[in-house]
């Protein structure tokens, strides 16, 4: 296997378990599964957003890997940027711009600040992985996008690290 196989396979790997996960938490949203929301009761549910997020950063990652559609990979990753920095606009300016609840409203955060509010950890990590995959669409040097793409990481690990 030769060292661009290896580096396609993860994200042909990634691409449909992100894709995956994120349905799975949707369908639970639809059908008001707590245990596909919230699949252990000591930690806080997964938002609509942040699912929606996961399928779109997904799927643009998954067109990046097989090199098709490269504009509309972008698209998806610009998506997923534009969510994750309206989240923490709310989150920094308090206002509310009424996307936590567009999907699905959060009956088990009602006595909350903002339900259906995504934590403005997840919005940051969006905000870069969402950059990476722009980057990752429209320059053909992996420079550009490996920053945002380290820092999402690193928010990822910080919140796991948290739970």
């Amino acid at each position: 296997m030769t060292s661009s196989e290896r580096g396609t396979s993860i994200p042909l790997l990634a691409s449909p378990l992100g894709i995956a996960a994120g349905s799975i938490v949707l369908v639970g949203w639809a059908f008001d599964l707590r245990f596909l929301k919230q699949p252990l009761p000591t930690i806080a549910s997964m938002k609509a957003n942040a699912a929606l997020a996961f399928v779109l950063a997904s799927h643009s990652l998954r067109f990046l890997a097989t090199d098709r559609f490269r504009v509309f990979a972008g698209v998806l990753g610009a998506s997923v940027a534009l969510l994750g920095l309206l989240t923490l606009s709310q989150d920094v300016f308090g206002l509310d711009l009424g996307i936590d609840e567009r999907l699905f409203s959060d009956p088990l955060a009602a006595a909350t600040l903002a339900p259906g509010r995504m934590s403005p950890v997840a919005a940051f990590c969006f905000v870069a992985l969402g950059l990476a995959l722009l980057a990752s669409a429209y320059h053909t040097s992996a420079w550009l996008a490996q920053p945002p793409a380290l820092l999402s990481a690193f928010g990822g690990a910080v919140a796991l690290t948290g739970y």
